[in-house]
């Protein structure tokens, strides 16, 4: 964005639709340019002498006339200076002139008018008699440059401060307002558009006003993927800009990133610039205990040989390293799930013991026992395929971690105490039914 100041005498109408007399002349002192519109500011002056400040602001693609507007007062006005003053608001400085008794022009005040391009009103803001060295603008803020050095700053508002605070982080790109000459990083541009990540310095050259600052350009980073509280639980992908490395390896932007552990996103930029971004993808878990494939979660207890299987990068039980076959110790066991990064996390589970082969009875003819772990039979130690067919009775205690878990007490008959068990059950039974059947009898016989 450039201004240049001449003077360029426009006679009769510059357009069909102009405000411009066709007596009148123009006297154009400055333009200034955005991407989509021009402006031509100066004076006019009429058949009689008299004198008005002047712009117009044109289209800058087809040239056309988006508006026009004249200043005249009872003084000699000239629009000195335009300052962009962000989203379509501009300040119009015009400088007024009387004249002395030797008919020479004579600096009166300046009048600063507040300009709204969509509602294409001009309305008064601000007047001072101060006799300023020069305007400026940049950062879409009016500058006034004293004869001493010293600068004060005017808003969209009117506000003056003899301070100013540019807006120095932007994210992702930046395009900064200026008029004069620009150096970012040293280097002249035509335009100050940023964009990447990085530290910028500015420099804005404009006659004998220079402002220097740095401005930082920080890249959005949009981590994709299925969350689980703080932490993602599938594969995930990471948009952002400018030199990224993930885990000190270079990194795409968008690529799939699927290895269960800790990352650190790293993004690079100009003048040392450096951004990071922390996240840990958890790793899935799931178990079959010979029945069910569930997911595997803290304090799960199981009676029964136990697989595990993850997508981690490595497991271990109890220290030592697993390679998803059954666990079949009974107790208590900890898995522990490593991934990269030094990510590792802990998963208590129990396996307690247990026998098949029992029923609702606690009297058998015989009984073939599989013992899950360790128990006593009769005081015995004994583990896995057990028969008992001997008569008699038996007590089994299953024992975890070395302490009694469950008992049953059991019986194994022999085969005579098998059939008296037998006939005094028929006996006990089959009186109701003869009873029932002598009563049947009598009924029938009556009725005939």
């Amino acid at each position: 964005m450039r201004w240049f100041l001449g003077i360029v005498v426009l006679f009769l109408a510059l357009d069909p639709v102009t405000k411009i007399p066709s007596d009148a002349s123009v006297s154009i002192y400055g333009t200034y340019e955005q991407e989509s519109i021009s402006i031509e500011y100066g004076s006019i002056q009429y058949r009689d002498g008299d004198y008005g400040g002047y712009f117009r602001i044109s289209d800058r693609e087809s040239g056309a006339l988006v508006d026009e507007q004249i200043v005249n007062t009872e003084w000699i006005d000239i629009i000195w200076y335009v300052a962009d003053v962000g989203n379509g608001e501009f300040l119009f400085i015009c400088k007024q002139y009387t004249q002395s008794d030797l008919g020479l022009p004579v600096f009166l005040r300046y009048i600063i008018y507040h300009y709204d391009l969509q509602g294409k009103v001009l309305e008064f803001l601000h007047s001072t008699t101060t006799s300023y060295r020069s305007f400026h603008n940049h950062n879409h803020i009016l500058v006034f440059l004293n004869h001493d050095g010293s600068i004060e700053y005017m808003n969209h508002l009117g506000e003056i401060s003899p301070d100013f605070q540019p807006e120095i982080e932007f994210s992702n790109r930046a395009l900064i307002q200026y008029q004069g000459q620009a150096y970012v990083n040293q280097e002249l541009v035509e335009a100050i558009i940023l964009e990447g990540p990085g530290y910028y310095d500015i420099s804005i050259v404009d006659d004998t006003y220079h402002y220097n600052y740095r401005v930082s350009i920080n890249p959005s980073i949009v981590i994709n993927g299925e969350r689980f509280e703080d932490y993602y639980i599938q594969d995930v992908t990471i948009d952002s800009q400018g030199i990224l490395y993930l885990n000190n390896q270079l990194y795409e932007s968008g690529s799939i990133v699927s290895t269960p552990g800790n990352y650190l996103f790293q993004v690079f930029g100009e003048n040392g610039y450096q951004m990071e971004r922390n996240f840990t993808i958890l790793p899935s878990v799931e178990c079959f205990d010979g029945v069910n494939t569930v997911a595997f979660i803290e304090g799960m207890e199981f009676e029964s040989p136990l697989y595990i299987y993850s997508n981690a990068v490595s497991m271990a039980v109890d220290g030592e390293y697993y390679r998803s076959e059954a666990i079949e110790d009974v107790g208590y066991h900890d898995l522990i799930l490593y991934g990269v990064g030094n990510f590792h996390v802990e998963i208590g589970f129990t396996i307690y013991p247990s026998v098949f082969g029992l029923n609702e009875s606690d009297s058998y003819e015989n009984l073939e026992l599989t013992i899950f772990g360790t128990a006593y039979l009769n005081g015995e130690l004994t583990s896995g395929t057990v028969s008992l067919t001997q008569p008699g009775e038996y007590r089994l205690e299953l024992l975890f971690e070395g302490n009694i878990y469950r008992s049953y007490d059991i019986a194994i008959l022999d085969a005579v105490d098998s059939i008296d068990d037998q006939e005094s059950s028929y006996s006990y039974w089959s009186i109701p039914f003869l009873v029932l059947a002598v009563i049947g009898a009598y009924y029938i016989l009556r009725k005939k």
